[in-house]
């Protein structure tokens, strides 16, 4: 990410290239990161480069799919660890394309110019909104447990072959490479504060205690903190010792549309005393504040990748469209901040407020998809492009290694105007 922002301040933006195993094409994406935000998805970008004129024998296609890992890597030993394909697409790109490229990107007509037009194939992808965003369930306990095997994976492939189908007998001459889907959800124009009121009478007369919960809002980004107002009128004789305040996060893995694993992580929590205890026939009222973390014990559901790395963040909330794409979800994630109020000898009184988390809206992986095509006839300043310069870097953010069957990852950096 420092990476990232440092090329962003100097005019540049990164492009990453894998080339196939027999040297004959090589192909390049502007990033491998893709948002779906409001239900409009951004199209996949990219330029295909022929190394060898021997690949423009045979067609060449580009499919995308996600999908579900279910199972550490241990467990493929014993047959138990399963992947089940959520999302396929695919379409030929060359000689001639099904999906007919009318406006390049700044992306695309840079790179063709670079590499060369005849020699160079634009491709544009466009995904089905409703898929499946990228999750990733980690823990940190145990080191076996660090592949994150299981979860929802995408990767892009290109490969070379007289067949659509036939891609398997082709594995020379074929691409994979990992990327990553978010799903981004704006906040709503009227908001909405998600709050629960409850009311708790005790017998013989002893009066009751009237206890309100109250979020701020009810979409939060997975890097923002939440704020919860708490409300307490004690009109009984007991005395409200304490307040325990989490943000719990739920991840279900789904097969056919049916749970098989369910996982509850704690990723905030509040234990503040001020305030508390709350005496017999007093009130208080104070706010609280969660900051969600994706350092927890045992699994936790994240967007993709290590906890470790400053590009990764907590799940978003998945939004269900209720149709049946719902079915192929392969992990679900929700999140509730639970509020428990203990007045000792196992007396207590607990709110439940559902919370929407999403991608952080300020990431410059989620800013709002802009259309960057242009007409090539408009004049865009071609003369003016600057030259790309090569960096390598190793793919390593992506945990990419159960895709890859290359060892040679690299990026690109090109001149942005």
């Amino acid at each position: 990410l420092l990476l990232h922002i440092l090329l962003f301040k100097m005019g540049k933006k990164r492009v990453f290239k894998k080339t196939s195993r027999k040297d004959r094409f090589t192909v390049y994406l502007g990033k491998r990161e893709f948002v779906e935000r409001d239900n409009v998805m951004e199209e996949i970008d990219g330029v295909i480069k022929f190394d060898d004129p021997r690949a423009k024998e045979q067609p060449l296609f580009i499919a995308v799919r996600a999908f579900l890992n279910y199972g550490s890597g241990s467990m493929d030993m014993l047959g138990v660890r399963s992947q089940t394909l959520l999302f396929s697409s695919t379409q030929r790109i060359f000689p001639e394309p099904e999906c007919v490229v009318k406006k390049r990107t700044k992306l695309q007509r840079k790179l063709v110019d670079k590499l060369g037009q005849g020699s160079t194939v634009p491709f544009t992808f466009k995904l089905s909104e409703g898929t499946p965003p990228t999750v990733s369930l980690f823990s940190d306990s145990d080191e076996t447990m660090k592949k994150q095997t299981s979860g929802v994976y995408w990767e892009l492939v290109a490969y070379s072959s007289l067949n659509k189908d036939d891609e398997r007998n082709n594995w020379r001459d074929k691409v994979q490479l990992g990327i990553r889907k978010f799903n981004v959800y704006s906040p709503p124009v009227t908001v909405h504060k998600p709050f629960q009121e409850l009311k708790k009478k005790f017998p013989l007369g002893s009066g009751d205690i009237v206890v309100k919960a109250e979020l701020s809002k009810e979409v939060y980004s997975t890097a923002e903190p939440l704020s919860i107002t708490l409300s307490v009128d004690n009109q009984s004789r007991k005395t409200v010792k304490n307040v325990d305040i989490r943000l719990r996060q739920f991840a279900s893995v789904l097969q056919g549309g049916e749970e098989v694993l369910t996982n509850k992580a704690i990723v905030a929590t509040s234990q503040r005393t001020v305030g508390f205890p709350v005496q017999p026939k007093t009130a208080i009222k104070e706010q609280f504040e969660l900051v969600p973390s994706k350092i927890v014990e045992g699994w936790v559901a994240l967007d993709g990748g290590d906890h470790k790395s400053d590009s990764i963040f907590l799940a978003g909330t998945t939004q269900l469209s209720h149709t049946p794409l719902d079915e192929n979800l392969g992990v679900r994630v929700s999140y509730e901040v639970k509020v428990k109020l203990n007045m000792g000898m196992g007396s207590t009184m607990v709110c439940k407020l559902p919370v929407i988390l999403t991608h952080p809206q300020g990431h410059e992986l989620c800013d709002k998809p802009k259309d960057d095509t242009e007409d090539e006839e408009d004049g865009a300043d071609d003369d003016d492009e600057g030259e790309l310069e090569f960096v390598f870097e190793q793919f390593i953010e992506m945990r990419a290694e159960a895709f890859f069957t290359s060892t040679t990852e690299e990026a690109a950096h090109m001149e942005s105007h």
